[in-house]
């Protein structure tokens, strides 16, 4: 089964809170929101590159959110979008400590003057790998270490250690 994802949009660091949250039914591995990621700022490219507010956590998250329920959205080919959707969702801003969970950071600069014309100009996405150990609590986890890993480096060490093993 899929690992949930969680995607943080942020200003600045991905250790700062995020403005805004989505939450992914499914993926998880890097190598497939890798693609996700990918396809979404080409969209953003090839519809809307003179926006100056995708510089901005909240004004990303928001076409996100827009471009998941479209990818989640399992219509006929001859059938338009429609609002029944799932699989994405919107959340509170938490640090997820769970086996179950993948957590990316989509790290924004808030730049209005720029505009999202190349990919030299993409926001980061950031891959949270997270080491976890038992607690003092029977069933509770806590975090050994963490660190983030910019996407395309979690792609490749996640493929390397597929054939490793």
């Amino acid at each position: 089964m899929d690992r949930r994802t969680i995607v943080r949009f942020v200003s600045g660091s991905p250790e700062l809170a995020a403005t805004s949250c989505v939450h992914i039914y499914w993926g998880g591995d890097p190598n497939e929101m890798q693609f996700v990621f990918t396809d979404f700022f080409r969209r953003i490219e090839d519809e809307a590159a003179l926006d100056t507010r995708y510089r901005e956590p909240e004004t990303l998250a928001a076409r996100f959110l827009v471009f998941m329920s479209m990818y989640s959205y399992e219509a006929d080919d001859n059938e338009e979008f429609k609002l029944d959707f799932s699989g994405v969702s919107i959340v509170q801003d938490k640090q997820v400590e769970a086996d179950d969970y993948a957590v990316y950071s989509v790290v924004c600069d808030g730049d209005r003057t720029s505009r999202l014309i190349s990919t030299m100009r993409r926001p980061k996405v950031l891959y949270h790998e997270v080491m976890l150990a038992d607690g003092e609590q029977q069933g509770e986890k806590q975090v050994v270490w963490r660190r983030f890993l910019p996407i395309e480096e979690a792609v490749e060490y996640n493929t390397k250690g597929d054939t490793n093993e």
